[in-house]
């Protein structure tokens, strides 16, 4: 979403916290060069002033950052019980051989299609690291961009915490190219906000035009549905609107930050767009035939997916199949709903999670060839 203008000041006040990212790359190193790449701290003319006067303070924003730290623990915590509860509870009336059957009923033709769907959406999350290096006017190769987006997507969405796990990833892979960690900052920003456009783009047409009829247990009508979804809508046109502008550059946390261009912002709507519909796609296809339409299978997947994400638990596990309970535990008995979510994340998690493995290994054997090869001749006994 955005491009870092100016990141540091070179006095001892900082207009952006980085307590927040030591998870996500080695602070230090990244910050040294940071700040090395910053100016001498005065705002140029082409840039808002974000307040980074001599008197700005940082002591309010970080004590808000460890409560808003402490507030999502806590939820991803009680979310997690949740889900844990429900899953327990529904399936305590059904044996362990009732959902291994439930896998069977699936049909292979299901399963490679489910497959198929499974790569075009890690295709299309490749687009978003390519869009962030064009929108950061870089020369990166897309053979070189796509290993990295996979990588780091196929260890995010297994680990938990995306921008954390895959932020790790990403730093790691590009910094060995010679990418700038400012420039590594951005991407991994541009990427984050990219994955909500698609989010709002589709569950806002979804919840206005098609809102699900869900669990009578829920108790949210259609119209607050269609409230929720014209809401996200016009999030989305705002964005829009303002890449239209000529001065896109605006402050957060005394942050300068620029806005893509409409022509770039539009990429970034395909290619979400492209993800979110593959990501659906691949367990709407392992589902029973006739039991919902696929739009109104995407409202209720959209709402299960962003609720595993919310909950930075790995891959959303016990909160996703929570969901997808709550939302068809009512038409699809719940050890064939189960079986197929779990061949759902065995061809959308684990199997990508093992290709990006071997993928990643090689990308580190091939750059530090040189370390391993000295490690290897220490522990091996000296010829006499």
């Amino acid at each position: 979403m955005i491009e870092v203008v100016d990141v540091f000041e070179m006095g001892s006040e900082s207009c952006f916290h980085v307590e927040h990212l030591e998870n996500v790359v080695d602070v230090e190193n990244l910050v040294r060069p940071l700040r090395a790449e910053s100016t001498s701290g005065t705002v140029s003319p082409m840039q808002p002033d974000c307040g980074r006067g001599p008197h700005s303070s940082s002591d309010d924003a970080t004590r808000t950052e460890r409560g808003a730290t402490r507030v999502r623990a806590l939820f991803s915590v009680l979310l997690c019980c949740a889900a844990v509860f429900i899953v327990l509870f529904t399936l305590r009336r059904y044996e362990a051989h009732e959902v291994l059957a439930g896998l069977t009923m699936i049909p292979r033709k299901r399963i490679l299609l489910g497959l198929l769907f499974s790569a075009l959406t890690y295709l299309s999350l490749t687009g978003y690291d390519t869009l962030a290096f064009f929108h950061l006017k870089h020369p990166l190769p897309y053979r070189k961009i796509a290993i990295a987006s996979f990588i780091s997507y196929a260890f995010g969405n297994n680990i938990g915490m995306t921008m954390v796990s895959g932020g790790t990833i990403r730093y790691r892979i590009y910094s060995a190219w010679g990418i700038a960690p400012s420039d590594i900052m951005q991407v991994i920003g541009f990427c984050s906000f990219t994955f909500i456009m698609g989010f709002l783009a589709i569950g806002g047409l979804v919840l206005t035009f098609a809102p699900p009829t869900l669990d009578d247990t829920l108790s949210i009508t259609p119209v607050v549905l269609r409230i929720i979804g014209i809401a996200a809508l016009s999030v989305l046109l705002a964005y829009f609107i303002w890449g239209w502008k000529k001065e896109r550059t605006f402050c957060i946390r005394k942050l300068p930050v620029r806005i893509p261009t409409t022509r770039i912002g539009i990429g970034q709507l395909l290619a979400s767009t492209g993800e979110w519909v593959g990501t659906a796609a691949v367990l709407y296809v392992l589902l029973p035939s006739g039991i919902v339409s696929f739009p109104e299978f995407l409202g209720m997947f959209l709402t299960a997916h962003i609720m595993g994400v919310a909950s930075s638990v790995p891959g959303g596990i016990g909160v996703l199949e929570a969901a997808m309970l709550l939302f068809l535990g009512s038409q699809i008995p719940a050890p064939q709903l189960i079986g197929s979510i779990l061949v759902f994340r065995i061809l959308y998690y684990l199997l990508p999670l093992l290709v990006a493995a071997i993928f990643f290994g090689a990308h580190e054997f091939s750059h530090r060839r040189a370390s391993i090869a000295s490690i290897i001749s220490r522990a091996l006994p000296a010829k006499k």
